[in-house]
């Protein structure tokens, strides 16, 4: 087996550079609530959380917000291009659908 020590990503983090997010809507019993002010860093928490309960939960995922892997290549040594699936073929190969066997 040949391993390679993966080159760290000079991409930015999830975290220092969040993306403009278009949030989707969600079942009854959850809600967004947001790690940073400018509602950038979004986590799904559950709906009937007690105001102190809420605030504890948002203050210990801000405090630990690195260690959430927001995107692949937030995971420190493991390279992205190891996570991503590729299909490898031959130029003049033609693809073809097969039926399932029984």
């Amino acid at each position: 087996m040949d391993l390679k020590v993966a080159e760290e990503s000079k991409e930015k983090s999830f975290v220092e550079e969040p993306p403009e997010l278009e949030l989707k809507e969600l079942p009854s019993y959850l809600e967004y609530a947001f790690l940073k002010d400018s509602n950038k860093l979004p986590v799904i928490i559950a709906k009937n959380l007690k105001v102190d309960e809420r605030e504890a939960l948002i203050n210990v995922c801000n405090s630990h917000k690195r260690a959430i892997a927001w995107k692949i290549s937030d995971i420190k040594g493991i390279n992205p291009r190891f996570c991503t699936h590729k299909i490898l073929t031959e130029d003049d190969y033609n693809l073809a659908v097969q039926s399932q066997r029984r």
